[in-house]
């Protein structure tokens, strides 16, 4: 019996760092949109709509709510990427969506972590410079559009092939119906998003898998926050 309660603390403990890893990560991402809003860090805005000029101005003249954005979002997207990994645990680990999904979230916090530091660089050597006269411009623009080209890849790669992966995981433990639906709409939406990186359609085709991606994650985390307490209740009445 002592044996039994063990291991279901021990279960609990599991949802609920996969829960909150996920949630926090959304809510550091959150974060760093504030911030890059107050910084003015319109970067894809900028790149799309040829006035790369006025971003690398903008982020000069807000240069430490710039930066704020940039480690928001790196820090969010690594820390989502674990809650998406340890949910993709939590379900049938004999699926193939189980053995995958590892792939997504690791290859997606990889590429964050390599080129958001890209995008810091341009905000704190090169808009400085760009401010003060030097031909900077062109440099800055290719290293940002590499940059937020892995960015957007990495994005669906998290919140859309990764969810999917979870989800079907999960299909037969413990993602609702209700989840599986909505994850196969952030996967679509994924598959639109990458037509739109590739096209250069980074603001306006790219960030429609943000809305069912990013909140599918949530919803994830608190599916799972569920079933940990539920859990916890059952291993206090053993």
């Amino acid at each position: 019996m002592t044996t039994r309660t063990q291991t279901t603390v021990h279960s609990s403990v599991q949802w609920k760092t996969a829960a909150w890893s996920a949630i926090f990560g959304v809510a550091l991402i959150l974060a760093g949109v504030v911030s890059g809003a107050i910084a003015g860090a319109e970067l894809d805005k900028g790149l799309v709509e040829d006035s790369f000029g006025e971003y690398l101005t903008n982020v000069a003249a807000n240069i430490g709510w710039a930066q704020t954005h940039v480690w928001f979002i790196l820090f969010g997207a690594t820390l989502l990427s674990l809650g998406g990994l340890l949910l993709s645990r939590l379900g049938d680990q004999e699926s193939p969506a189980a053995a995958i999904a590892p792939f997504f979230f690791t290859a997606g916090a990889a590429a964050t972590i390599v080129f958001f530091p890209i995008t810091l660089g341009v905000i704190v050597e090169l808009a400085p410079r760009h401010v003060a006269g030097d031909n900077v411009e062109t440099v800055a623009r290719a290293l940002a559009l590499a940059a937020t080209t892995a960015d957007w890849l990495a994005t669906v790669l998290i919140v859309s092939f990764g969810a999917v992966a979870v989800a079907v995981a999960g299909k037969t433990s413990w993602v609702p119906r209700w989840l599986y639906r909505w994850a196969l709409v952030a996967g679509v939406a994924g598959v639109i998003s990458i037509i739109g990186t590739v096209t250069g359609a980074f603001d306006t085709v790219s960030i429609i898998v943000l809305p069912p991606g990013v909140s599918w994650m949530v919803a994830a985390g608190i599916v799972a926050l569920k079933k940990s307490n539920s859990m916890t209740l059952e291993g206090s009445n053993v």
